[in-house]
């Protein structure tokens, strides 16, 4: 199994509320490319992928509470 016990949002990553509270514009753009065939992938590189989505959508959350107290903004989000 994997290690689950790793800092919770926002402590591991509270850089987009604190320095970015400013933000009017967010463009979401995340991937990674594993050269693995599907049956060799292990649980780490799911987790891999699931961490990527995560903190996607927590840094897309934090930057949309500040466009809202801002009354501005907008984003744009992309995938492959």
């Amino acid at each position: 199994m994997s290690d689950r016990r790793r800092l919770r949002w926002p402590d591991a990553h509270p850089v987009p509320a604190r320095d970015h509270a400013d933000a009017t514009l967010l463009v979401n753009a995340a991937g990674v490319f594993l050269p693995k065939a599907s049956l060799e992938r292990e649980e780490r590189d799911y987790d891999l992928y699931l961490d990527i989505n995560k903190a996607l959508f927590f840094i897309t959350q934090a930057v949309a509470r500040s466009m809202v107290a801002l009354r501005k903004g907008g984003r744009l989000s992309t995938s492959a």
